[in-house]
């Protein structure tokens, strides 16, 4: 593919994402200003516990849309398992552990140690492209498109029509460990084995802020539903 079809495509996307992040923004807003902020406390309590994998499960995710729940483990199995703890599927797409899983509409995401990115089905997808373990991965809200981090130092943005990596972004100077995706999908944020974390716009590439303090590793980053900036 050209440089001028690679950048239209990217540009396609930034373009798209920007429209509908502006109204994800403007709703959100709305609701926060017609609602009052609780102090109540949530208590939790386990209500089960099942054995999901032979060897460490290093990922997991709710499948909201068949209201089940997706693991990745070190077995290099990604297994899918309904509330009442049977496993209902699996899949050996990975070659080596499986390390991170996402799920969007009933699409599961899977990134591992051999530097791969599937999307789990009878004919699974292959994205190519990281040079190191894929840490973490995340769909964006319309499953045309996800990001994934890795041991590499980078960060990607991927096409899931074009089956192929939209942009690159580095920044990191140690591998990137985690990933997440603002509610209103305008930002990134990245976390490295350094301790740094990064913001990012996701549409325009832009990088907004670096994150000090942590003296070791992270290992997760998350932006709560509400964030804003």
């Amino acid at each position: 593919m050209s440089d001028l079809a690679e950048f239209s495509s990217l540009f396609q996307f930034r373009q798209q994402f920007a429209n509908f992040s502006l109204k994800k923004a403007q709703k959100r807003l709305e609701i926060e200003r017609n609602t009052t902020a609780s102090n109540d406390s949530h208590m939790f309590a386990a209500v089960g516990s099942v054995f999901c994998d032979t060897r460490l499960p290093m990922g997991i995710c709710m499948d909201d849309l068949n209201n089940n729940v997706v693991v990745a483990g070190w077995s290099n199995e990604v297994s899918v398992w309904n509330m009442q703890g049977f496993k209902v599927n699996s899949y050996q797409n990975h070659s080596d552990k499986a390390q991170c899983v996402s799920v969007l509409n009933g699409s599961i995401l899977s990134g591992g140690f051999d530097n791969k990115i599937f999307i789990a089905g009878p004919d699974p997808i292959k994205f190519d492209g990281h040079e190191g373990r894929v840490n973490n991965v995340k769909w964006l809200a319309l499953n045309e498109y996800f990001v994934s981090c890795s041991h590499d130092m980078t960060w990607k943005l991927w096409s899931v029509e074009k089956r192929k990596c939209l942009a690159s972004q580095e920044g990191h100077g140690r591998g990137v460990y985690s990933i997440a995706v603002h509610p209103d999908q305008s930002l990134i944020a990245s976390a490295d084995l350094s301790g740094i974390a990064a913001l990012w716009d996701i549409r325009t590439g832009k990088h907004l802020l670096t994150l000090k303090g942590h003296n070791k590793k992270i290992l997760a980053c998350e932006f709560a539903p509400t964030a804003t900036f």
